[in-house]
């Protein structure tokens, strides 16, 4: 899928996704649409659809790009990558019981450092030393936290 592809099967929501603040976009009915941009949700964006029909289209076309696609019976849950690594959610009834809903999340350009979390002070040169000790000794580590809060990124950073 290039970015053109992308662009169009996202119709309204592409200037969304290509603002380079937003971190997530969450479709939970044709007048919800909520952007988490910046640290906050912004809970009043100017998109809106004129059915849920239309937010299935989107769902549809973008799957569509992944080479997957959903039904009523079987598959009514879809996750797939985008090009630019960004996770694209879809889910439709009867497992999304208000009508085809979706969520895109996308990750920062620049990757973080551990030289940065120390930096910032994020994260102590200690915690830094525990951290890569449990992970070369191949114990487990959970990582957990709120929306768009960086588990994903520091997951990543042990990759």
């Amino acid at each position: 899928m290039d970015a053109k592809e992308l662009h169009d099967a996202l119709g309204p929501l592409a200037s969304l996704y290509e603002d380079e603040n937003t971190r997530e976009i969450i479709v939970d009915g044709p007048d919800k649409v909520y952007v988490f941009s910046e640290g906050e949700l912004v809970d009043e964006t100017k998109v809106r659809f004129d059915s849920s029909e239309e937010i299935r289209s989107i769902i549809d076309s973008v799957l569509h790009l992944g080479g997957v696609e959903l039904d009523e019976q079987d598959n009514t849950i879809a996750e797939i990558r985008l090009t630019d690594g960004a996770r694209f959610n879809a889910a439709i009834p009867p497992t999304a019981v208000n009508g085809p809903c979706l969520t895109i999340r996308k990750f920062p350009a620049r990757k973080l450092t551990w030289e940065n979390l120390i930096k910032w002070k994020s994260l102590t040169t200690e915690i830094h030393e525990f951290m890569q000790a449990t992970m070369q000794a191949g114990k487990n580590v959970l990582v957990s936290g709120g929306p768009a809060s960086g588990k994903t990124t520091l997951a990543n950073m042990f990759a």
